[in-house]
């Protein structure tokens, strides 16, 4: 008998360790390798670049001079179109689904322009009345996602953003939560993923949540009052006493986080997230290096380097063109170069597709003209 229980509990034993090993062997072979193949290249662009629009596999960028330089897929400089698109000096340019849009530049214009451009495939320039577009999102608002329950913005992205509300489109109600400095949010598997910049204990971060009627709920007031409080410059909000225990009530409150613990210098800052072969992925930027981690039981799994330096990345945008994900940034400042202090710029764009990411970005610096 006693042999008997000795036998069942190792069998027992075995069991759990070889379906622990499994379940670790699944996963590393989930994550094995490189998904990705990586390109990186300077853009060979005449000056400082504005705008970047991605269309019909090309790349369209709007330089200082006011003239676009536009890209193949092979990242070879097509001067047909470029000749095609440069009838007059543009001010703005970006794309919407697969339609590019631009402006004509004009120094005296005042308020909104009259007409618009815009093309599609073929490059052929159209014109039309200017369209001023309704804006959904409340004062002092910065949109992080929309869906059909629910309107999601901070009270800023990055750095200065604090607060995320999820604005009911049914009930009317606005509930929030803290975020130390949110940058996107993405719903996967019914919950929605906050990616923040984080902290000096973690950063980046990731706080998830499956239903925002559970965050504290606040009136329309005082969503209102609540972005006043956090934003620089702004309208300190009254009484001030009040909004200041609000917004710590809120702190206090805070959802759970994960991330990377690690030390570094500056905090790092969760580029782009997004979902694959129903796994979770992030894009982030430390202060030495750009690398791809996936998202597994509230934990990053760090899967392959993307670039072993770093890159100043001050403003992100991002947008799925043809299931291609396309992140835009830039960076502009002063700082010390070869002992000196130099304005310098710095413009890209990551496009991530199934099997590659390709990255490219134009850096320029000159003696600081204070």
């Amino acid at each position: 008998m006693v042999l008997a229980e000795i036998a069942m509990s190792r069998l027992i034993l075995y069991s759990i360790l070889f379906f622990f090993i499994s379940c670790t062997t699944r996963k590393k072979e989930t994550f094995s390798g490189n998904p990705y193949r990586v390109s990186y290249a300077q853009l060979q662009v005449d000056t400082v670049i504005r705008d970047i629009a991605y269309t019909s596999g090309y790349y369209l960028c709007l330089q200082e001079n006011l003239k676009i330089a536009v890209f193949d897929s092979t990242f070879t400089r097509n001067k047909k179109i470029e000749d095609s698109l440069s009838i007059f000096p543009i001010s703005n340019l970006y794309t919407s689904n697969d339609t590019i849009f631009f402006t004509k530049n004009d120094p005296d214009l005042l308020g909104y322009p009259k007409y618009e451009f815009y093309c599609i495939n073929s490059f052929q320039i159209q014109k039309r009345k200017y369209l001023i577009k309704d804006l959904q999102w409340p004062v002092n608002s910065w949109p992080l996602l929309q869906d059909s329950a629910y309107t999601i913005y901070a009270n800023h992205i990055g750095s200065y953003g604090f607060l995320v509300f999820f604005y009911n489109k049914w009930s009317k109600k606005t509930y929030v939560t803290w975020s130390d400095g949110p940058r996107q949010i993405i719903k996967f598997n019914n919950r929605f993923y906050i990616a923040e910049e984080g902290n000096y204990e973690i950063s980046p971060a990731f706080r998830s949540i499956s239903d925002p009627t559970e965050l504290k709920e606040v009136s329309d007031t005082d969503a209102l009052k609540l972005r006043q409080l956090f934003q620089h410059p702004g309208v300190t909000p009254s009484p001030i006493p009040y909004y200041r225990n609000l917004a710590d009530s809120i702190h206090k409150l805070a959802l759970p986080r994960y991330g990377s613990s690690e030390r570094k210098a500056y905090f790092s800052i969760p580029i782009y997230t997004f979902i694959k072969d129903a796994n979770l992925y992030s894009v982030i930027k430390s202060d030495s290096s750009i690398y791809l981690v996936a998202h597994e039981n509230d934990s990053l799994i760090k899967i392959q380097t993307i670039l072993d330096t770093s890159i100043e990345m001050h403003r992100i945008t991002y947008n799925v063109i043809y299931k291609n994900h396309f992140i835009t940034f830039d960076a502009s400042g002063g700082k010390m170069i070869a002992n000196q202090m130099q304005n310098y710029s710095v413009n890209g764009f990551i496009l991530v597709k199934d099997s590659s990411i390709d990255f490219r970005y134009y850096y320029s610096h000159k003696p600081y003209d204070p």
